[in-house]
């Protein structure tokens, strides 16, 4: 119950985090008078792929954490005597669970041992059979225990492992010869270690995503007749730079087949001068953008490339 909390939680928190990054402003004013215009453009949507890769990235080594990559248990014969010819014989079983740092996370008490069977789920996979997955359920007088939590398909190799499991619990329960019975499994190790690869993957997309996506500030200075367009990330800057007198438009360039956008110049050459590599969703902030800087520089021809 907890864990279905805690993801339901963690979720509710990645599409909060999106929805904040999309509503934010692309557009940043950081300076403006008659003859200079300086902005920053916020790379919201790599914020916001950020925040969907990295909270993926942390809901999948959350899970592998649950996962117990060891489950070991350890079952003795006892007996009490009842009067001089009859005894009653007991199975008694312990179920313990240890994480990935070795230490027990959980402990059962299994009195009186009954059996050991094989429990079935039903699965739509193939539907010429109804019961596809199984799992090993130790039955006491109290209830039903699964030795593990993971359902297993028949025709994986660790099904004949479930089986060997319950030959050897019910051969101890048949046999009093030998005092005591200890089973390793370890068939989760691998279902935890899928979930710690899957969560680095998305661990290093997240981490190139934020230190790939430049930051972008662009300058218009009239007086200098300069134009400067400052991309930086954590690899370095460049900076381009051009004379405002060769603008003769700002138009918002649409993807082709997409409804993506992104700001261009439109220089005297001929030439297209792209703020940004990348086009993103939000035509209307950039026409706005757009116009702005037209109306800055004096210039018209608005309009959609």
């Amino acid at each position: 119950m907890l864990q279905k909390t805690f993801f339901t939680s963690l979720c509710a928190l990645i599409c909060l985090g999106m929805y904040l990054c999309f509503i934010s402003n692309n557009f940043k004013i950081l300076g403006e008078t008659k003859n200079k215009f300086i902005f920053k453009m916020q790379p919201t949507f790599s914020w916001s792929a950020s925040v969907f890769f990295g909270g993926l990235a942390l809901a999948s080594i959350l899970f592998s954490l649950t996962i117990s990559p060891l489950t070991i248990l350890n079952c003795t014969h006892s007996y009490s005597k009842l009067s001089t010819y009859q005894a009653n014989f007991n199975t008694n079983c312990e179920l313990t669970a240890f994480s990935w740092l070795g230490k027990e996370q959980s402990k059962i008490i299994i009195p009186e041992l009954q059996e050991a069977i094989l429990e079935a789920k039903l699965d739509n996979k193939d539907s010429k059979s109804l019961f596809e997955r199984y799992r090993v359920v130790i039955v006491s007088v109290e209830k039903n225990i699964p030795l593990i939590n993971s359902y297993i398909y028949s025709d994986e190799p660790e099904y004949q492992n479930l089986l060997n499991i319950m030959s050897q619990i019910n051969s101890f329960l048949d046999h009093f010869s030998k005092d005591t019975l200890t089973i390793y499994e370890e068939y989760e190790k691998l279902l935890g270690y899928t979930g710690f690869a899957i969560g680095a993957f998305f661990g290093l997309v997240t981490f190139l995503i934020l230190v790939l996506t430049p930051s972008i500030t662009c300058s218009f200075e009239r007086e200098l007749n300069l134009v400067t367009i400052e991309r930086c990330n954590l690899f370095g800057k460049k900076i381009i730079e051009n004379k405002t007198s060769d603008i003769t438009a700002v138009k918002v360039e649409d993807a082709s087949e997409e409804s993506t956008y992104r700001l261009v110049l439109m220089l005297s050459s001929g030439e297209k001068l792209p703020l940004t590599y990348f086009f993103t969703s939000g035509w209307k902030e950039k026409q706005q953008m757009a116009n702005r800087l037209q109306n800055f520089l004096e210039i018209k021809n608005l309009g959609v490339v």
